[in-house]
């Protein structure tokens, strides 16, 4: 099944140029470019995937990212920033793309072949058993962040109830019981992964 996608960004020629770009890509339709990221909410309803090339202003960024997937639930949002805001944690929940990526790491988050979210990692469980599925790891950097069940259930599109049992789960495999030694466990995951292995220590 084709991805259907619309594109936001203020400029025109990176708007233009990253329409093109997806254009040319088999099994990826483009349904409609935006100036303005409200048209862009206005098509979400009618898209699966929805790339948004934010302006470097943070704090507008959870309202225009909660708009979205408010107007649809299980909406992809790619998100497209500054190389120094790829980290911010107002991007929990999307899949983040520099401005200094190659093209084809753009394709590859507009078609979900990439599992990064927002810099985080999907962590293993306490017992190196299989990590979390891709949406317990969405709703763990969430919890992670501050964010209540409420405000990830809006963002997300799913009921309190659904998260509540995601979290409930998380808990489960990665052996924690309060949201503080979730944000721990995910610190302690990530750190792990940036740490050199033997081979590079020996060189």
């Amino acid at each position: 099944m084709p991805h259907t996608v619309a594109v936001h960004a203020r400029a025109e020629l990176v708007r233009e140029g990253l329409a093109a770009l997806l254009r040319a890509q088999p099994g990826i339709r483009v349904r409609g470019v935006a100036p303005e990221w409200q048209e862009l909410v206005a098509r979400a309803d009618s898209v699966d995937v929805a790339v948004h090339v934010l302006e470097d202003d943070p704090s507008r960024w959870p309202g225009e990212i909660r708009s979205l997937r408010t107007a649809r639930p299980g909406l992809r949002v790619v998100a497209v920033v500054s190389p120094r805001l790829v980290e911010d944690p107002r991007l929990s929940g999307s899949v983040v793309v520099s401005r200094a990526d190659p093209p084809d790491q753009f394709i590859a988050a507009v078609t979900g072949r990439v599992p990064r979210r927002n810099g985080d990692h999907a962590p293993e469980t306490a017992e190196g058993g299989p990590g979390l599925s891709p949406r317990e790891a969405e709703i763990a950097e969430l919890i992670a962040s501050g964010e209540a069940t409420a405000d990830i259930a809006e963002v997300l599109g799913i009921s309190p109830r659904t998260v509540e049992n995601h979290t409930r789960s998380i808990y489960e495999k990665l052996g924690v019981q309060t949201r503080a030694q979730l944000a721990s466990r995910l610190t302690r995951g990530s750190a792990a992964d940036d740490q050199p292995n033997d081979e590079h220590r020996t060189r």
